[in-house]
């Protein structure tokens, strides 16, 4: 069965895990992995043969839009078992606010957060402020 991405997933990651669950077989499994732009199959943009283990990262981008994906597993002597059912998943590049942060919210790489003029971001281990500089007056005459 299929794992992730998760059926109508919303992401930002061209080159998303595909991740399965596993097959036993005495003789070893091996997986093909497909992904289309259409619901059927009938445009693959991806078909990749003989993946060892129950996730594959896709290394070449994919498009922006909605992509499908099955599994399906391929024993030591070549017979194939069908295809799981199909899950779709949208990737969105660039597109303000998927990436579910917001004011003062965790992602893994980064925090952004605006407020009384500060603009705060966490990288790695670092936390770095920024503020604006307010104008002075000119008080010569």
């Amino acid at each position: 069965s299929l794992l992730s991405p998760k059926d109508g997933a919303k992401t930002r990651d061209s080159t998303p895990e595909f991740k399965w669950s596993a097959v036993t077989d005495p003789s070893g499994v091996t997986y093909v992995l497909q992904i289309a732009d259409k619901e059927d199959f009938s445009s693959l943009e991806l078909q990749i043969s003989g993946i060892v283990g129950t996730s594959y990262t896709v290394t070449e981008k994919l498009k922006s839009g909605k992509h499908y994906w099955r599994v399906k597993a391929v024993d030591g002597a070549g017979n194939t078992a069908g295809w799981t059912g199909a899950f779709s998943f949208v990737e969105k590049k660039g597109e303000a606010g998927s990436c579910g942060c917001g004011s003062g919210a965790r992602t893994s790489t980064s925090e952004l957060w605006v407020g009384l003029g500060i603009i705060g971001f966490w990288w790695g281990t670092g936390l770095y402020l920024l503020s604006r500089a307010k104008k002075r007056r000119d008080t010569r005459n």
